[in-house]
């Protein structure tokens, strides 16, 4: 029986330490460290994190040094993609880069790419696979071995919750003594102190994961209200699902996993407003009641359970090789290097006769038809690929002449429906250099209220004021809410 720490790294760090005998678990403790030193999966103060942990790890007596690590930030990226099946892994990753070069402005060079193959179909006898792929950001990755050195442990596994989610559905794991059902539409709402993130489950296959943070939530403790908060969550759950499915086809869910703050009326309103079956995740088949430890929270530390479940070794095999590369194995490499390069030499001097057989056998998978089909539609896309970058670079150039001449852009746009309560409507939009006027009609005073609060509360608007509010047959309400954004006026007489 081994024994392991899980550490989940979020907008705080809740650690567990476990045994585990195959797949069956013992939870011996469990704590959560002060989050004033990471902040969405980044550390802050690696220092400050590493003298918090030590402390509380020797003040519980605990010497286990086998590490698992788990990344739990809104910056991680989920994509779908359908290409041409390739079978080696570094063909498969070469198409997937060039894909998602098109689909997002990140510099991919800085990202962790892992990829499951959800489906794979047949196009007039082209075998194609859809790419669920996850691009973690490699400075979480290389923090999360900066960690793990600075508190002298072996890191066995980093991996991301998308990933551990997979794992219990390879696995036929049950929760709450369900069965996890691998062909229909599964989520899970992980409800935080502060930040609420939303995981969906096609067919066995995570291809879904967002956080966010909401205004005006904080359900760390029962409150005398707390109708008011668990309605921010609500509002908050139903936009993670609307974008689900706008962005998935409009499938439905079948049902929903609830875990984190133990807030009972979160669970119950789930049910009676998505009117979507809802579980509060109270066991899990790894962890038998009996191995659980006295008192101890599955909902709050149901991430780290999973962890160990995991089973991805290349983001910590990676990681380790680059950043020891960074801390004085330079010479070692470039030795590396240049053997390298003379074997390679050698073999190409000795070995004429083996290099001309595996130039017959390339020739001969060229000509094959079926193969000779996946080229052509992979230079296929490669010719959309620069049709495509033309296009973006005008479309940057366009948004370059909006943002220079005119007072309102996209991204206030975008802040503005984010913010938007769920039954809310923004009827009209208007901006000069004197401010932002929008439009607006809401179903109660509550909620207009709250969408009027929060547009207040962002960093670009310096005043914000509510006029002409109307009753209309008494079951909606419509306002005008007007806007003076920081520097607008600043800008105008610059330009």
């Amino acid at each position: 029986m081994a024994m392991f720490l899980s550490f989940e790294i979020n907008n705080n760090i809740k650690i567990i330490e476990a045994s585990k005998k195959g797949r069956t678990l013992s939870v011996l403790r469990s704590m959560s460290i002060d989050g004033s030193f990471v902040e969405d999966g980044r550390i802050l103060d690696m220092d400050r994190t590493v003298d918090a942990i030590n402390e509380e790890l020797i003040k519980r007596g605990i010497k286990t040094r086998k590490a698992i690590f788990l990344i739990n930030s809104s910056r991680i990226m989920i994509r779908r993609i359908k290409l041409p099946l390739l079978k080696k892994k570094k063909e498969i990753l070469s198409m997937i880069q060039i894909e998602l070069q098109q689909r997002v402005r990140a510099d991919l060079s800085r990202y962790k790419i892992i990829y499951e193959v959800s489906d794979i179909t047949r196009e007039k006898k082209i075998a194609y696979a859809e790419y669920i792929v996850y691009c973690i950001p490699e400075d979480l990755v290389n923090s999360c071995y900066k960690l793990a050195e600075g508190l002298k442990l072996k890191l066995l596994e980093i991996s991301i919750i998308p990933l551990c989610i997979n794992e219990l559905y390879k696995n036929k794991g049950m929760i709450n003594d369900f069965v996890l059902n691998k062909r229909g539409i599964e989520a899970f709402v992980n409800v935080n102190e502060n930040s609420v993130s939303f995981s969906a489950v096609n067919n066995g296959i995570c291809d879904f994961y967002t956080i966010s943070k909401p205004m005006g939530i904080n359900l760390e403790k029962e409150t005398e209200s707390p109708s008011f908060d668990v309605s921010i969550v609500i509002t908050q759950i139903v936009k993670q699902i609307r974008y689900y499915y706008s962005v998935s086809g409009n499938r439905s869910i079948d049902k929903i996993y609830v875990y984190g703050i133990n807030n009972k009326k979160i669970n119950e309103d789930i049910k009676s407003n998505l009117k979507i079956n809802s579980e509060k995740i109270t066991s899990i088949s790894c962890l038998p009641k009996e191995s659980l430890l006295n008192g101890f929270e599955l909902s709050k530390y149901f991430n780290n359970v999973i962890a160990l479940l995991s089973n991805n070794k290349e983001l910590a095999k990676n990681t380790n090789s680059r950043l020891k590369l960074k801390k004085g194995f330079a010479y070692a490499a470039i030795v590396s290097i240049i053997a390298a390069i003379s074997s390679l030499l050698l073999g190409f001097i000795n070995n004429r006769a083996a290099m001309k057989n595996e130039m017959t056998k390339m020739t001969s998978y060229i000509d094959n038809a079926e193969n000779y089909e996946a080229y052509r539609e992979i230079e296929d896309i490669k010719r959309q690929s620069e049709y495509l970058k033309l296009y973006l670079s005008r479309a940057e150039e366009l948004k370059l002449e909006v943002e220079q001449n005119d007072c309102i852009d996209t991204s206030l746009i975008r802040e503005i429906n984010r913010l938007k309560p769920f039954e809310t409507k923004v009827t009209s939009i208007y901006s000069d250099k004197e401010g932002t006027q929008l439009l607006c009609l809401s179903p109660s005073l509550s909620e207009a209220a709250l969408f009027f609060s929060q547009l207040r509360g962002l960093d670009r608007v310096e005043k914000a004021h509510m006029a002409s509010i109307q009753s209309k047959t008494g079951q909606s309400f419509s306002y005008s809410i007007v806007l003076k954004l920081k520097g607008v006026i600043d800008n105008e007489e610059k330009s």
